[in-house]
């Protein structure tokens, strides 16, 4: 069956008239996606360059596990996301672009040293969605008791004793269905 004979028997029944479309899009989400991405194209290629900008060696977070983790913070609509272990921002900024211009979303970057570009992270179009608290992890993870977080990416000490506490100290700050991300562990 070709597609007008699809569109013809589909209008016969009285299901979809032609040309209004399927009333229960499947791909609503999506098509939100896309215009969200459109609607803020210039900002979305500020970060892109600053992205281009930083080189980060290898052995610290490569491209295709930024990459991932934009994909995934897109696909699953994270809005609070909370990120120990900021180094170059190089992952903070794959994470930026994917929530630029989400209704209440943001990024919280908490790390003991600022590596990263302080000047860019403080522009006004960024402050809205981004955000770095200056410190040691878990000390500072007390210090955002009351905000509960859809995705925790893990990526700071690396030691096994830090690690667990981290978790420790995230429990109160996740929720059923928050998703973990983690980074280079050590083994276990």
């Amino acid at each position: 069956m070709n597609h007008e004979a699809i569109t013809a028997q589909l209008t016969e029944n009285g299901r979809y008239p032609y040309g209004t479309g399927n009333p229960n899009n499947p791909f609503k989400q999506q098509q939100k996606e896309w215009e969200r991405r459109k609607a803020y194209a210039k900002e979305r290629r500020q970060i892109t360059e600053k992205i281009e900008s930083i080189f980060e060696p290898r052995f610290v977070t490569p491209p295709e596990t930024s990459e991932l983790i934009e994909a995934v913070v897109t696909a699953s609509d994270s809005r609070q996301i909370l990120e120990l272990g900021t180094c170059t921002g190089f992952t903070s900024l794959h994470i930026l672009r994917a929530i630029y211009g989400k209704k209440d979303a943001k990024l919280t970057s908490v790390d003991a040293r600022q590596a990263h570009d302080k000047a860019f992270w403080a522009r006004s179009e960024f402050r809205e969605y981004l955000e770095f608290v200056e410190g040691w992890t878990p000390q500072i993870l007390e210090t955002l008791n009351g905000r509960t977080f859809d995705l925790v990416f893990v990526d700071s000490d690396h030691s096994v004793e830090h690690t667990v506490k981290e978790l420790g100290a995230l429990w109160p700050l996740t929720k059923k269905g928050t998703l973990f991300v983690f980074h280079d562990l050590p083994e276990w």
